[in-house]
């Protein structure tokens, strides 16, 4: 294929253009639909004109790629010829009627954006430019229905004389130089991430630019938001504005809109210190007009106003300009909040799942995820980072027991409303899995590529639950690699960990809480988000580079002012709806005079739970022996299973230990998944007392704090000595396992996988019968065991395989159990417990104790051979055989 005609591909864009403005006016955006939440919008239209330009661009460039917004479930660009398309950039100016509304549509090659046309049809202005032949703006000088053809010189149009100019870009000539963001005119966009750091970040740098320089800030003329990138663009263009700063946009939202900046003088780079190169889905960008001088003296004005500095990370990476660093510590050496990496992997796994898939089987498996974090961290370790800790939670003090509670309700709302969206259940696909052509190397290279890459999931996808396991099945995965003994589930919360360690070595925190920001991590210590490391494309012989904007708390608090930025995070959580620059305020006036003593007590609660030392809260909680066994035994546990360890070990027994039961992937409308195995917990409870009971021989409180009905309640039982009915009733789990491995020993011996999914489902459809209720179907129950499905998966699907992963759970917590006491002959009850090990033995890791449905149906060949109906009658045998029952919860 030869270089492409870009003048041909123009001309057939720009009609494109008209032809998509057409349907924006007389469409009426009635129907109107969210992605990822409310300020996410789409019509109707939207996906009409993408699919109107999608096929016509398919049709007269057959071999070219395509990237649109409503079809695209990657924001990946490629070096192939690609056309990159928003169908309506200002969506929710569009519904609102705002006639701040464009179609833009570009052309990209080797990840360069080549051709570019943004119309507005509610004013029929149409910007449009050719890399290396200029920048232009086609608009009515009186009112007609469309701009002429691109070629077309005015005096020839037919019908009107001078309906239309086409006017070079920019418009005033000749361009007034740049002299300083405090004379700037500086559009900014809100988009549709409203929490979480980025949205901090973003309203940080608002504040800075808008700011008086008292506080730090830039003091811009003003602030201006259009509500489309790529008119924002094009305004910049024009000279309208002087500044355009966008944090978190896609290609398709600035692509054609930097063609047309480009050539008319601007300069597109990226939103962070020293991105002078930036590719064209950075999604951090910074757009400055054409000036006749001050361009790069305002874009480095501009990163001094950020709070965070572009910084090459690794052992390869420059010294740090103006200040010493020894050997490159300080961007080598890396702690790892380990929830926010397991959460990390699982959502950069669900935004390159196709769209085409149903929700449920979008969701990526233990195994899927396991093999993302090692492949993850074996990136990092190429680009020259040394893992030197990361850090799970083990124990949540009792101030967070609210926060909790408020995360459980808000998990069942979200769980109700996708059942409420999906009530009739979900279209599910033949099995997706297959092997690379190209191996496994191949295979981790475009995994590395995928967790890299910022991407948006499928509007499918939205609101699906997430994964009931992450965390453990991610601890699984790095206790079975070289990693393990970097890894490490503390006696506490994992975010002073992180910043204790940072703070005594140097180094960087790769985190997704903004919270660690307000840590002390000393002069040498700096947080990295997951979401904004960036990886380097590299040729054969070139090193793979990374990049990050790194923040240094020390430096932003000397930056302002301040000895830490812990008065400063006080006042932000203490007044959630306040700007960064009057939070600046109100700290420099605290710590000048101090407020009311209720304040100052309050602040001083935070102080020490930002500026504490592990070790010290340690000493204070727990029992040393007791703690001394969990820093021994306990690095790798299930971190709800180390929480129940942990809750044991306080030095303050008057409280009972809490089992916190999480809503499951389950039908909310029916009994908590988590009930049918009350049984089997029962038993890791009686195994953990027998090493943590109390000083005088009584039991102890446990609280399970489970969902009843649309709310949770505390449900009684109690961690007691191993007695008779206790000791009758693990004899009996154990001979009913020791009968389902002769049932289906050939299986256990082949597909391990299979035989527990077997044994899972047996002990559920036995809670079945133990309570005299109605078994699930013959069909379903196939189903949960074989994955094999006529095209659908009903709710009843879905909680049955809840409940089988609810009882799997439990048995996995008595593997746990069982492990941490560490049985000795000396323990009276040897014999018992240690039977009990045996036959949990070869009790996989939640990657393949936990299989999704493809993963089922990938192995439903193994159960066929063996003929499911003999499973069946197996499984109908070990349901009836008895075994004696706990006292129930109350």
């Amino acid at each position: 294929m030869g270089e492409p005609n870009l003048e041909e591909i123009h001309d057939f864009l720009f009609d494109l253009a008209l032809k998509a403005g057409d349907m924006i006016t007389s469409a009426n955006p009635a129907t109107v639909d969210t992605k990822k939440n409310s300020s996410d919008l789409v019509t109707e239209t939207d996906k009409a004109v993408e699919d109107m330009v999608s096929s016509s661009l398919r049709a007269k460039y057959p071999s070219f790629s395509f990237l649109g917004e409503e079809t695209s479930n990657s924001g990946t660009l490629t070096p192939a010829p690609t056309f990159i398309v928003d169908p309506i950039d200002g969506t929710t100016n569009f519904v609102h009627g705002h006639p701040y509304t464009s179609i833009s549509l570009a052309f990209a090659h080797k990840l360069v954006p080549l051709v570019g046309v943004v119309y507005n049809p509610f004013i029929q202005h149409i910007y449009h430019a050719i890399r290396g032949k200029g920048a232009w703006l086609t608009a009515p000088s009186i009112p007609t229905s469309h701009p002429p053809k691109p070629n077309t010189e005015q005096d020839n149009i037919k019908g009107v004389v001078s309906a239309y100019v086409k006017m070079k870009l920019p418009l005033r000539q000749p361009t007034a130089p740049l002299e300083g963001l405090d004379k700037c005119l500086v559009a900014v966009e809100w988009g549709n991430e409203r929490s979480g750091h980025n949205w901090q970040i973003k309203t940080e740098t608002f504040a800075a630019l808008a700011g008086d320089a008292s506080t730090g800030g830039r003091m811009v003329h003003s602030l201006r938001s259009l509500g489309s990138a790529a008119l924002n663009c094009c305004a910049v263009a024009r000279g309208d504005l002087d500044v355009y700063w966008e944090g978190g946009c896609w290609a398709w939202d600035v692509a054609a809109g930097w063609v047309v900046v480009e050539e008319a003088g601007g300069r597109v780079v990226g939103g962070n210190e020293g991105e002078w190169e930036v590719n064209v889905d950075r999604r951090r960008y910074l757009v400055v007009r054409g000036a006749d001088g001050g361009q790069e003296e305002l874009i480095k004005e501009f990163w001094g106003a950020s709070f965070a500095t572009q910084t090459e990370l690794g052992s390869r990476a420059p010294d740090v300009d103006n200040r010493v660093v020894e050997s490159n510590h300080e961007l080598t050496n890396v702690v790892i909040d380990g929830p926010c990496f397991a959460h990390f992997i699982y959502h950069r796994l669900i935004a390159h799942k196709p769209a085409n898939l149903g929700p449920l089987d979008a969701i990526p498996s233990y195994a899927e995820i396991g093999r993302s974090v090692i492949a993850f961290l074996a990136q990092l370790e190429d680009c020259g980072l040394n893992i030197d800790k990361i850090y799970f939670d083990g124990y949540l003090p009792g101030p967070k027991k609210g926060t909790r509670r408020q995360r459980l309700d808000q998990s069942l709302k979200g769980l109700n409303s996708f059942r409420s969206a999906h009530s009739t259940g979900f279209r599910v696909q033949g099995s997706q899995v297959s092997t690379s052509d190209d191996g496994t190397e191949q295979s981790n290279a475009d995994l590395c590529r995928q967790l890299f890459s910022s991407s948006l999931a499928p509007a499918t996808f939205r609101g699906l639950p997430s994964a009931s396991f992450i965390v453990p099945a991610t601890i699984d995965a790095l206790s079975e690699s070289h990693y393990a003994k970097n890894t490490e589930v503390v006696p506490g919360e994992a975010d002073p960990y992180c910043a204790l360690r940072i703070r005594d070595g140097g180094g960087i925190v790769l985190t997704a809480d903004s919270d660690l920001i307000i840590y002390d991590l000393g002069i040498r210590g700096s947080v990295v988000f997951f979401d904004q490391l960036e990886i380097q494309a590299s040729g054969a012989e070139t090193p793979v580079r990374i990049k990050a904007p790194v923040f240094r708390p020390y430096e932003i608090a000397k930056r302002l002012g301040f000895d830490n930025l812990l008065m400063l995070g006080f006042q932000l959580e203490q007044h959630s709806s306040i700007t960064l620059e009057r939070a600046i305020q109100i700290t420099a006036k605290f710590l000048e005079s101090p407020g009311p003593p209720d304040t100052v007590r309050r602040y001083e609660v935070f102080e020490a739970v930002y500026k504490g030392i592990p070790s010290v809260g340690e000493a204070q909680n727990f029992q040393p022996e007791l703690l001394g066994d969990f820093k021994a035994r306990g690095r790798h546990l299930d971190p709800r299973f180390a929480e129940l360890v942990l809750q044991l070990a306080l030095k303050d027994k008057k409280n009972g230990a809490c089992f916190y039961s999480w809503p499951l992937f389950e039908d909310p409308t029916r009994s908590p998944a988590w009930e049918i195995a009350h049984r089997e917990r029962s038993i890791a409870y009686t195994c953990l007392a027998t090493s943590h009971s109390s000083s005088n021989g009584q039991s102890r409180n446990l609280d399970e704090y489970a969902r009843k009905g649309q709310r949770f309640v505390e449900k009684r039982s109690c961690f007691s000595n191993v007695d008779d009915r206790s000791r009758n009733l693990i004899m009996s789990f154990c001979d009913w396992l020791e009968s389902a491995r002769g049932f289906f020993g050939h299986i256990h011996e082949c597909w391990p996988a299979t035989y527990w999914q077997i044994v899972g489902v047996c002990r559920v459809l036995k809670w079945y019968n133990d309570n005299g209720l109605k078994q699930p179907a013959e069909d379903l129950v196939e189903r949960a065991i074989t994955g094999v499905s006529d095209g659908s998966w009903t709710w009843e699907d879905i909680h049955l395989s809840a409940q089988i992963q609810a009882m799997l759970y439990a048995l996995r917590i008595i593997r746990q159990a069982l492990d941490y006491i560490d049985i000795q002959p000396s323990n009276p009850h040897f014999s018992l417990l240690t039977d009990l090990s045996d036959q949990l033995s070869d009790l996989p890791a939640s990657a393949v104790l936990m299989p999704t449905r493809l993963e089922l149906e990938e192995l439903s060949s193994t159960i066929l051979d063996c003929s499911i109906m003999e499973v069946m009658e197996s499984l109908s045998e070990l349901t009836e055989q008895e075994d004696l029952l706990p006292e129930p919860l109350v």
